[in-house]
This record gives C-alpha cells, structure tokens and sequence, in this order.
C-alpha cells in the first residue's frame, strides 16, 4: 500500500513484500503452532476460507425494489455499492492470508483480481462532463496543416514525445494519501462514502499546510494541494466534476496496486515449482497493460488524454510481458 509515486507509473521489485523473498517466508508463524492462541487460529482459519470463496459479481448484489433502503439511492447505485463493500471484504480475507503465506500465487491473483475489478466498475460509471468527441474534430483545419513536410529523425521524434509527456505530468497526480488501501477501503459509488473518503485523506495532512503557497518540493504539500483543489469543487456545488476527480484517484490506485500484486506473482511463480504457472501471470499482466493502453486514458488528477509516448512504453511492456509468456509456456 505504499504511496510512493514513481513519475512513469512503472513498479519495480522494491514494491515486491520483504517477506516474499525469506526463504522462511512460507507458513509464516507456523514454528510456534503448538503454543498458538486458539482465537489465532480459528482467525486464520476463518480467512482462509473466506478468501477461498469467488468473487462476487456485480448483479449478484442487485436487491428487489421491496428490499431497497431509504436512503435514496437508486437500485444501480445500491447494487454497485453492496459489491464495493464486497470486494473490500475479499481483499481484507486474502490479505489476512497472505499475512500468513506470502508465497500464495493464487491469493495475489486474486488480490490484484479485487482492485482489477473496482477499477472496472469506476470506469464504466463516470459521468461525460462533456461530450467525447465533435464532427468538427474528423476535419483537417487549415491551421492544423504543416508548413512543410515532416523532417524529425526518429530519435528526434522520441525526443519530442518524451518532452511532450513531461509536460503533461507537471501539474499531474497519480493518488493522493500515504496509504493506497483507503482507495479500496471506501466506496466510490455513494455520496457519503465519497465524502468519508476524502476527510479521511485530508486528515493526514498536516494543519500548518493551509496557508501553504506555490509549488511543492516534498511530495505531500503537492498532494494537500490536489486534495484542496478537489474538494473546492464540492463547495462550489460542482459535484460531478468532484465525483469524477476522485474517480481518477480511485481508477490509478487500485491499478497501482493490481500491478504491483500481479508483479509479486510474477515473482513468485518463476521462483516456484508449484501453483500456477508463471506463463500464465506473465499473459494477465501484458492483458491488463494493453487494456490500459485501449482506454487511452490516464487517470489521477486531472485525468488526460494518454501521450504517444506513454502509449509507446506501455505497449512495450504488454509485448514483452505476452512474449514471455509464449516463451515460458
């Protein structure tokens, strides 16, 4: 869950658990089994059974009209926020297991599976603050013409890509917060929970930032001032556009760490002789990068249209990650 930002969104192995590479990591607290509370052990057992169920979907959640609360929620928001709930259960039951055995591939699967599928069901929900496209836009202005023909060799035009994409991050934020778990922890889908969420993060900054001024040089000032920038719009009574800044932070952090679990998985499956196969994380790590690159968004604050060479160093890593899985297969 840690926060810390990397500024081409990549994950490294210092993401990767400490415990994950003990080799005494396995079993974890099963030396002292004799003398174990019996509590800590029904607890363990309670989660591992938990964590062993599927994972919900989201029409399973719908309830008849009869049974809808009166909290004014419509029965698409009350079904989207019951899973919500429900994958975050899930997600505390695998990870309570995994506090046991880190070096279950299948329980980091399913870990990335839970943040894979929020991260889903946010996308599908935001609202179009305005429409996607235009007729104007599939038609060449005048202006939009080059004055002479394109003469960039192609280590100048990856030059200019890289330029561009660093332009594009300056004023740019992943998530905001020290903990990525909390984007998990709340529900998006509820005006309330949303509300919840963001006193929670604005909680952890610190109260001498409120006069702060200009641009950050510590990491956290930049994330009070993104939070203080989002949360004016719900005072401003702009509750779409609030809704959907959040939506970005949610979106990036929950792939963040689905990434980060699918790595872990990686890991684990080429160091070990059972479970799945490593062919197999290999291929849903390169489907999940090439998704990201279909969508053609970058989500964080503000969300904004994906750089050529964004799309250039996904699509390398989703090939590579696909080759090897052909390659270890």
């Amino acid at each position: 869950f840690n926060a810390e930002k990397n500024a081409e969104g990549a994950n490294s192995s210092t993401d990767i658990p400490e415990g994950v590479f003990s080799e005494e990591a396995e079993n974890v607290n099963l030396s002292g089994q004799e003398d174990q509370d019996n509590i800590e052990r029904l607890r363990r057992g309670i989660f591992t059974e938990l964590a062993k169920g599927p994972i919900t979907n989201l029409d399973s959640g719908k309830k008849s009209p009869s049974d809808m609360d009166d909290q004014g929620l419509s029965e698409e928001r009350e079904s989207t926020r019951r899973h919500e709930l429900s994958l975050d259960q899930k997600f505390k039951a695998v990870l309570e297991c995994l506090c046991y055995d880190p070096r279950n591939i299948e329980n980091w699967i399913v870990l990335s599976e839970c943040c894979g599928f929020k991260a889903e069901y946010i996308c599908d929900r935001l609202v179009p603050i305005q429409e996607s496209y235009d007729s104007s836009h599939f038609c060449l202005k005048p202006e939009s013409k080059r004055g002479s023909p394109a003469t960039m060799t192609l280590d100048e035009l990856q030059k200019s890509q890289y330029e561009e994409f660093q332009a594009s991050r300056c004023n740019w934020t992943p998530y905001i917060g020290n903990n990525l778990y909390i984007y998990m922890k709340y529900s998006w889908s509820t005006f309330s929970s949303l509300q919840a969420c963001a006193k929670d993060i604005g909680s952890t900054f610190a109260q001498d930032q409120e006069n702060t001024e200009g641009p950050n040089i510590d990491g956290q000032n930049s994330d009070y001032l993104c939070w203080k920038e989002i949360e004016s719009k719900f005072h401003e009574g702009n509750y779409v556009h609030w809704a959907n800044s959040w939506a970005g932070l949610f979106i990036m952090a929950l792939r963040t760490m689905r990434e980060r679990a699918l790595l872990v998985a990686r890991y684990l499956a080429k160091k070990s002789q059972k479970g799945m196969h490593p062919s197999e994380v290999s291929e849903d790590i390169g489907t999940v990068l090439y998704g990201d690159l279909m969508a053609s968004t970058v989500y964080g604050y503000p969300m904004q249209v994906m750089t050529l060479y964004e799309k250039r160093k996904i699509a390398e890593r989703s090939l590579a990650a696909l080759q090897e899985a052909i390659q270890l297969s």
